[in-house]
């Protein structure tokens, strides 16, 4: 009786063994989700550039439930190339590193692996993208692109070290692209002193404007011009005076005028002496011939007495 109830409760504990492990793998393998997996930006001035400038991109994860590997596709703008060595570069914690495979144009499956049987559990970075930057490219932006699948690659996170661990694109809440930013810092500074430059000359164009108006207005205040003309008997004189106040004008005018006064009286009494000079002149003129036909009337006379005195004898 004792033998027949241990074979029955050893097959009981058979039949429940399968049923454990079958609840255990199930809730070891169950989907995550929410995994969010980004690009960052990466700045750089064409004045760094020369030649092919290596740059290097961080790629972030987010909401990690953990993975021993994962597998994430990057599509570059098709100005940029990502290097030739190594497109991409292991970051976090127990990452052996990442194997790079070529899917598309300018495309790559990049699958992090995690080290030994440790799955990757930590938020962060997650690794970084190496990009080249030709020499010659044009300031703007380039953009970093996370398509869902490219060729025979796509989207998968692995959770276990089982095929039964794998799974796609639906636990991911966002894929994330980035950005490579070329600037061009001389032409924003030579733009920059052109404004400078141009306020400069406005301001001062302005101020001038205003300082030559202000002199326009003090000079019609100021100027005064004066003309005088001041005649007497046979001369004519003109004067033209011009100060910067009325005070000075009447002063310059007064002086003027007691110049041409004087210069008048003084005419007049060399013009008198003149006359005078011209009469006692005219008187002597007229004496001569008097006197000369005086001393011609007292010869005659003379004459006829001598004459006729020496008829006589």
């Amino acid at each position: 009786m004792k033998l027949v109830n241990s074979v029955i409760s050893l097959a009981a504990a058979v039949t429940l063994v399968p049923a454990c492990v079958c609840l255990y793998a199930e809730a070891d393998y169950e989907a995550p989700s929410n995994i969010e997996v980004s690009v960052g930006s990466f700045e750089i001035d064409r004045s760094q550039l020369s030649g092919d400038t290596l740059v290097e991109v961080p790629v972030y994860i987010n909401n990690n439930c953990g993975f021993v590997s994962l597998n994430i596709l990057f599509s570059l703008d098709g100005r940029l190339r990502f290097a030739g060595d190594y497109e991409a570069e292991a970051r976090a914690r127990n990452l052996s590193g990442v194997n790079i495979y070529n899917c598309a144009d300018n495309t790559i499956s990049a699958c992090f692996e995690a080290s030994g049987r440790k799955k990757v559990t930590d938020n962060g970075e997650l690794g970084v993208l190496r990009v080249n930057i030709p020499e010659n490219t044009p300031a703007g932006e380039y953009g970093i692109s996370m398509p869902d699948s490219a060729g025979d690659f796509e989207v998968m996170i692995f959770t276990h070290n089982s095929d039964e661990a794998l799974f796609g694109r639906e636990c991911f809440s966002a894929l994330n692209g980035g950005r490579i930013t070329v600037t061009d810092n001389s032409h924003t500074r030579t733009a920059d002193d052109t404004d400078i430059n141009n306020n400069e000359d406005n301001n001062n164009s302005q101020q001038s404007a205003e300082d030559t108006a202000d002199n326009g207005d003090n000079s019609s205040a100021a100027a005064v011009t004066t003309t005088e003309t001041t005649t007497t008997s046979s001369t004519s004189t003109t004067v033209k005076t011009t100060t910067t106040s009325a005070a000075t004008s009447a002063a310059a005018i007064s002086e003027t005028s007691a110049k041409a006064s004087a210069a008048a009286v003084t005419e007049a009494q060399v013009s008198e002496k003149v006359t005078e000079r011209s009469e006692k002149g005219k008187k002597r003129n007229m004496l001569a011939p008097i006197l000369a036909a005086s001393l011609l009337l007292v010869s005659a006379a003379v004459a006829f007495v001598v004459k006729k005195g020496g008829k006589s004898k």
